[in-house]
């Protein structure tokens, strides 16, 4: 199941272990993103990472990250707030 939130498409994937929601998304949606202008991507990387994302590593997913979560919406949320400090 795909979803759309501020331009940026999260592919839903297996649970984890623990039996919670897991989303793919690709680095490149926050690059192209208006929201995301002039913020470098060395540190919406480091805010992705603090915030639980992990790097994506299955076969042909190239520069996608993977995180749990049961609102993304509020997630985006924290990171446009998170990265605009």
């Amino acid at each position: 199941m795909d979803e759309k939130i501020n331009g940026i498409k999260f592919i839903r994937i297996k649970n984890c272990k623990y039996g919670n929601p897991r989303y793919i998304f690709h680095a490149l949606d926050f690059e192209e993103n208006p929201i995301f202008d002039g913020i470098k991507w060395a540190d919406t990387y480091k805010t992705l990472r603090s915030m639980g994302a992990k790097n994506y590593r299955a076969k042909g997913f190239n520069n996608w990250f993977a995180l749990s979560s049961y609102n993304l919406r509020f997630f985006i949320e924290l990171l446009i707030k998170n990265l605009n400090k």
